[in-house]
């Protein structure tokens, strides 16, 4: 694989973020079909942001 020219690695990049992108709705489908995700006291972002 060439990875020399610009826009071949844009291309690359554009596939990775469109698979990406399909790869996080299909998680939402699966893990939450139902109801959005909750907040919890218990996650990590919560324990970062309480100590800062």
């Amino acid at each position: 694989m060439n990875l020399n020219k610009p826009e071949r690695i844009k291309k690359l990049l554009i596939i990775w973020a469109v698979f990406m992108i399909v790869y996080y709705i299909y998680r939402m489908i699966v893990y939450f079909p139902n109801n959005p995700m909750m907040y919890s006291k218990e996650n990590l972002i919560y324990f970062i942001f309480r100590h800062v």
